[in-house]
């Protein structure tokens, strides 16, 4: 068991997976949380921000060197770190706020955000995801990077612990009744089995299969929406 908000259970985890001596085939970043209360680890870092960027960064970068030569590492983003994504504007999102990695940790975002509990942490966890795939891409050419954007999954729970009573009831009875019926009409509407086809479309990589390679290459381009680029400031601190 790992807690990636956790720092040190990250380090351990990856230690006792090292030491299984095991082949590693891969390594998929899926885990996220959105909190609609920020609270803090026991580091005094935000919470979301611990466990949807920092946790899976150190546990890739401790597993990273155990990886063979074209194995996979994917990262699940989020199309809420665009400021301009009509859907995320429209059901709040303001883009991430991103300021410096250390302002993050203390769960402090650029003004102008969202008004939307949370909405600010997630957003910026999964844009800093963003930047770190395309600078482990850039600097380990040896191994796959990718993010890949699954689509808006409004059944998952994502935020329904902290949610009220009312919120509660529409995402766990309501919201799964309606998704549904409003997916062919609404394109960027996912569920969590189609979000699985999607990722699986990237995971695990078979570096002989060359169409696989392919629609790998074309999916980091459009999921990843890397025609945008990221802040270099970001960059620099993935780097780092």
């Amino acid at each position: 068991m790992c807690d990636l908000s956790d720092i040190f259970s990250v380090r351990s985890a990856a230690a006792e997976i090292i030491a299984l001596h095991l082949p590693i085939v891969g390594l998929l970043n899926n885990a996220g949380i959105m909190q609609m209360r920020a609270t803090k680890n026991a580091l005094g870092w935000d919470m979301t921000f611990a466990t949807n960027h920092l946790g899976p960064f150190a546990l890739t970068e401790a597993l990273v060197p155990h990886l063979p030569d074209g194995a996979n590492v994917v990262f699940v983003a989020s199309a809420v770190e665009d400021p301009e994504r009509k859907p995320a504007k429209a059901v709040g999102f303001r883009g991430a706020r991103y300021i410096s990695a250390e302002a993050s940790a203390r769960g402090e975002w650029r003004p102008g955000g969202s008004k939307m509990p949370g909405a600010d942490a997630y957003a910026t966890s999964k844009q800093c995801n963003l930047a770190t795939v395309m600078v482990f891409a850039r600097e380990i050419p040896r191994l796959h990077f990718n993010a890949v954007e699954p689509g808006v999954n409004l059944t998952t729970g994502l935020g329904r612990r902290d949610a009220n009573a009312f919120v509660g009831f529409l995402s766990k009875y309501i919201i799964p009744l309606l998704v549904p019926l409003l997916m062919p009409f609404m394109k960027f509407l996912s569920t969590p089995k189609r979000a699985a086809r999607t990722i699986h479309g990237l995971w695990p990589f078979e570096p002989h299969n060359d169409r696989r390679r392919q629609r790998a290459s074309r999916c980091r381009c459009i999921k990843c929406y890397s025609r945008r680029g990221c802040p270099d400031s970001m960059a620099d601190d993935a780097q780092a």
